[in-house]
């Protein structure tokens, strides 16, 4: 996991599922964006959980790629610590 500043970490599908991880990092949302992963952990009632599975290539709609940045935009002006993977 890469923490890019104060609020916003970036990870991949290893870091969202160990929660010792997330604990550790103080994170309080996940945002996973792994399509071909199984979901993260079972996520503690506190933890904020979006999910929108985006594949790696020009494939996305445009309506998922905009609920992403929508959703993290949103964590991040609210000051919600958001790992994104």
């Amino acid at each position: 996991m890469r923490e890019v500043n104060e609020l916003l970490c970036i990870g991949n599908a290893l870091d969202a599922r160990n929660p010792k991880t997330i604990v550790a990092a103080n994170i309080q949302a996940v945002v996973d964006l792994a399509t071909d992963e199984p979901r993260a952990f079972r996520m503690p009632r506190e933890l904020i959980y979006v999910r929108v599975p985006l594949v790696d290539c020009k494939s996305n709609s445009a309506e998922s790629l905009i609920i992403v940045v929508n959703a993290v935009a949103s964590l991040l002006s609210a000051r919600i610590r958001t790992l994104v993977c």
